[in-house]
């Protein structure tokens, strides 16, 4: 029986590119496994995905050498409109390939492409639609759809073609933890029925559902593997810029659930010295909030009487699922949009009484996606647009554009074409941007959606340094373990209203044992949930567990 692909040699070189993004990628996979792809940006996991796809070099021009088989069929020559109903591509630019008005009309394109009836192209619209999460949603506007209700109709329009080979590049990026959860348990269903799906993670939780998980490095396979046993392996994950998950060695799984070994014993003393935090009490609100709604023209209530206060020098997390609310009110803070009604003061000033260009002084916002405030030739002008345009010249205006770069480490690439840029790099030249002005608050919407484990931990310390420094920081993420480690209160939305606000621990302690608002914590917290010692990161749970492991 064939595989349900083969590549033998493959290297490719893109247009314009002086090095190749994949060198010599030796990959095989039987039918009806589930593969995870992980390594640093840049490495070769979208290139691999476009060879599967017949991407490149057709679509994507280059140089490109090796043999693909695709079921067992030469790829050569062939265009992704010659396979589309075998393979099936969610892109990691999911927006991108959105080019419907309404949803339905997006799920249908596949089905009405290759040839089904209607009755049959519906029927695979509902069905789609309702395994992602949207159900309901058929007749929604896309433009009004949030990130991740977005990223789920990528996926629902990819299902609809019933590709026998699924490719999601890092499709769940943009959803919230429940979704997911949804889409890794769609992922194991899929190849129960005899599909075949390789997807390419950020998160190595998020790894732990598939068959096996691979990791590339340099443009080169470094290992492939069972998950659990290549993410226990510290320095092959340190070779691949992946997480590691130490606390799995000591761990059974049962039915896809990991938890502690009976013999396993925490340090009551070592566990409490770790998590009693020195608290920074400020007495000074700088963002306060009451009774605020909004409601989106000809859609639903996007917020329903939000009560939110921020102390000046806090760092907090906004969480909550997909079309809870969160980036709406993030945009009414920033005053990119004005509240249907409410109450918002900004250092105790009614906002509706602060103009927009003293506005931007106080508050920065750094968008989901970068590439919606990015436009500037170069990475200067574009860091600089900010500063000149609420007045700031000459020598300060370069002084502080050069300043921001340094930041965050973009100095060397000031004349540097923003589009050209990895999306790690577009992200710190938007966050430059947003620096540049000076901001006593930074609000960021998924700040680190698509960047690796590096990179994430170098924004979030970026952020931590800013925060030393006086900045109030407003995150609004679906990423539980950069929550845990970096944000010491959290708030939970769900239907445009906060229903919980406190402590990051207590915040994901309780979430480890209740589902009910779809906050699924990191991995080490729910497994030692049950304990008594609720760990939210690798160390804690080294040092309260180290004792007792083998």
């Amino acid at each position: 029986m064939p595989a349900a692909f083969s590549i033998s040699n493959l290297a490719f070189t893109y247009k314009g590119a002086t090095e190749p993004a994949v060198k010599s990628v030796n990959l095989e996979l039987g039918k009806g496994r589930y593969l995870s792809v992980m390594g640093r940006s840049g490495v070769g996991k979208t290139t691999v995905l476009y060879a599967l796809s017949a991407v490149i070099p057709e679509r994507k021009k280059g140089s490109l050498e090796g043999n693909r088989l695709l079921f067992g069929e030469p790829l050569d020559g062939l265009l992704p409109s010659d396979i589309a109903g075998k393979v099936a591509l969610v892109f990691q630019d999911f927006e991108a390939s959105l080019f419907s008005t309404e949803a339905n009309d997006e799920v249908a394109l596949g089905p009405e492409y290759l040839g089904f009836s209607p009755a049959e192209t519906r029927a695979r619209v509902s069905e789609s639609l309702r395994t992602c999460g949207l159900d309901g949603f058929g007749e929604r506007k896309v433009n009004q759809l949030s990130g991740g209700e977005k990223q789920r109709l990528a996926v629902a329009a990819a299902l609809a073609v019933d590709a026998k080979l699924l490719l999601f590049d890092e499709a769940t990026s943009d959803l919230d933890p429940k979704g997911k959860s949804d889409v890794a348990s769609l992922a194991v269903d899929l190849v129960k029925n005899g599909r075949t799906v390789v997807s390419v993670e950020t998160e190595a939780e998020a790894t732990l559902t598939a068959d096996e998980l691979l990791l590339l490095t340099g443009g080169r396979v470094l290992t492939k593997g069972k998950p659990a046993e290549i993410l226990t392996d510290a320095r092959i994950c340190s070779k691949a810029g992946v997480q590691p998950l130490p606390f799995l060695r000591v761990c059974d799984e049962h039915a896809g659930d990991w938890r502690l070994r009976r013999d396993i014993k925490g340090d009551k003393n070592v566990f409490e010295a770790l998590t009693t935090e020195a608290c920074r009490v400020s007495h000074s609100p700088v963002i306060q909030t009451d009774g605020l709604t909004y409601s989106y023209p000809g859609g639903a209530d996007a917020l329903a009487g939000v009560r939110l206060t921020v102390n000046a020098g806090e760092i907090v997390a906004v969480l909550g699922q997909n079309g809870s609310g969160k980036t709406t009110l993030a945009k009414c803070v920033a005053g990119i949009i004005t509240p249907t009604s409410g109450d918002l003061r900004l250092f105790g000033r009614d906002t509706t009484e602060i103009p927009q260009l003293e506005l931007a002084r106080y508050v920065g916002y750094l968008f989901q996606n970068p590439d919606h405030q990015i436009f500037s030739e170069s990475v200067f002008d574009e860091v600089a647009f900010g500063p000149r345009n609420i007045g700031i010249k000459g020598d300060e205006l370069k002084a502080r554009t050069r300043a921001a770069l340094e930041t965050v480490g973009m100095a060397e690439r000031r004349t540097d074409d923003p589009f050209a840029l990895t999306k790690g790099d577009r992200q710190r030249t938007a966050l430059a941007s947003v620096l540049a002005v000076e901001p006593k608050i930074i609000i960021l919407d998924e700040p680190t959606t698509g960047l690796d484990f590096e990179e994430v931990r170098s924004v979030m310390e970026l952020l931590r340094d800013l925060n030393r420094k006086g900045i109030t920081i407003i995150i609004v993420t679906h990423s539980m373990p950069l929550v845990a480690e970096y944000v010491p209160r959290s708030v939970i939305m769900r239907d445009g209203a906060i229903v919980m606000d406190g402590s990051t621990r207590d915040v994901m302690a309780w979430s480890a044992k209740s589902y009910e608002l779809g906050i699924e914590p990191p991995l080490v917290t729910k497994i030692t949930a049950e304990t008594g010692y609720p760990c939210l990161t690798n160390y804690e749970f080294e040092e309260t567990f180290g004792g007792s492991i083998e």
